[in-house]
């Protein structure tokens, strides 16, 4: 499943969500790897996350909005990390 996040650079960058086989183990350079020789440049995302399972609806389809609300939370925390990092001088 791939979303379009928020990035400081293209403003917008894909992340791919990735659920890997029972038992197998993917990089994240793989992923980018794979997608990179089968893709246009502007379709590889740039951001890939593996998960154990996808957030459902309760319909069963995976839900979207809450992969993209917990980037949005995950970026939050990132920049108030950060912001706090700054601001004691590390």
């Amino acid at each position: 499943v791939v979303i379009g996040v928020p990035d400081d650079l293209l403003g917008q960058a894909i992340k791919a969500f990735i659920l890997p086989g029972h038992g197998r183990t993917l990089l994240e350079k793989q992923v980018i790897g794979h997608c990179m020789d089968r893709l246009e440049f502007f379709m590889v995302p740039k951001y890939v996350e593996f998960l154990s399972q996808f957030p459902r609806t309760s319909t069963g389809k995976v839900d979207r909005k809450k992969l993209a609300m917990n980037q949005m939370k995950d970026e939050e925390d990132r920049r108030d990390y950060e912001q706090h990092s700054i601001a004691e001088g590390h």
